[in-house]
């Protein structure tokens, strides 16, 4: 599949969506482990993707282009002993077909934005690829 330059759309990433685009967010997780060559080494399956944690249906969202995801972006709210909460990424991972600049940029100012607004401090303990 080839992809054009078309807008990337970013949105949250409901239960609707995450059942709809199931296969296509594994294949994409499972791509970028492929490509990393072992650091990325334990690719989620279908039921760790819908896996349930505090926030994730605020918080992860899911990006498209011409309809089809390219990408997606799990998080959650996370306590802490050090913080009452935590906007705290999981996972991370865009198709590399995809050409558009600022794109991870684009994720964390919406996802920034969200959790300053709910009170949340930023967590980067994500693993994040890009995959051809």
């Amino acid at each position: 599949m080839k992809m054009n330059q078309a807008a990337i759309k970013i949105e949250e990433l409901t239960r609707t969506e995450l059942e709809r685009n199931i296969k296509r967010l594994c294949e994409i997780e499972h791509d970028a482990a492929a490509l990393s060559n072992g650091t990325y080494r334990h690719p989620w399956r279908e039921e760790q993707f819908r896996l349930e944690l505090p926030g994730k249906w605020r918080y992860s969202r899911i990006l498209s282009q011409d309809a089809t995801p390219v990408g997606f972006y799990i998080a959650s709210r996370k306590e802490t002993q050090m913080h009452e909460g935590c906007l705290h990424g999981h996972r991370v991972a865009f198709d590399g077909r995809i050409k558009h600049p600022n794109l991870l940029h684009s994720v964390y100012q919406d996802l920034f934005c969200q959790a300053k607004g709910d009170g949340l401090i930023w967590s980067q303990d994500i693993k994040m690829i890009i995959t051809r």
